[in-house]
């Protein structure tokens, strides 16, 4: 599983904002979203990802 490229809104537990990120060419940025209310969300371009373990994954890591 590769991902290639990604981009969108989370949020951390235990963190009462959420952050934007972008990830590109294996670097990643991540800022807070100030004024943003939006439900997290990700998007992620690649290669034989796994749709599955990813949502598990990302579930685990964000607030509920």
């Amino acid at each position: 599983m590769e991902v290639l490229r990604g981009k969108g809104i989370v949020r951390f537990k235990g963190e009462p904002m959420n952050y934007k990120f972008q990830l590109a060419s294996g670097k990643l940025s991540l800022s807070q979203a100030v004024g943003e209310e939006i439900e997290p969300l990700i998007i992620l371009i690649g290669d034989s990802l796994n749709k599955e373990k990813l949502i598990r994954n990302f579930r685990s890591t964000m607030s509920g």
